[in-house]
């Protein structure tokens, strides 16, 4: 996808601890981007765990609030926060992929306004 998008850098992970270490791993990444942003998403103990940052320069395009929301629906969760920082969770990990699928449209929705 970044290929395809190098204006919206994506950053995935695997194994990463959830809670506080995905929030600090986002909010250390979210520095890096400039206008673009980050997120990353977790499973632990059959709960999913979903964190997104958005560069100072890009808030006010695309809310991370918002994006995490985007992901918290299919996933049965609820999610919510600010322009620069949102997190979720939510009760079904087997919907993360198709659930993350849906944030790149959401995005470019907002990138278009």
């Amino acid at each position: 996808l970044h290929a395809q998008h190098p204006a919206l850098p994506i950053v995935a992970a695997s194994g990463v601890a959830v809670g506080h270490s995905l929030r600090e791993t986002v909010g250390q990444l979210k520095t890096r981007v400039g206008s673009g942003g980050v997120g990353l998403a977790a499973v632990d103990d059959g709960m999913v765990r979903v964190v997104a940052g958005v560069g100072k320069d890009g808030a006010n395009r695309s809310k991370a609030g918002g994006s995490v929301s985007v992901v918290a629906g299919p996933v049965r969760g609820r999610g919510e926060g600010r322009p620069d920082f949102g997190q979720a969770g939510g009760s079904q990990p087997e919907a993360v992929p198709d659930a993350l699928k849906q944030v790149l449209p959401w995005v470019r929705a907002r990138l278009e306004q």
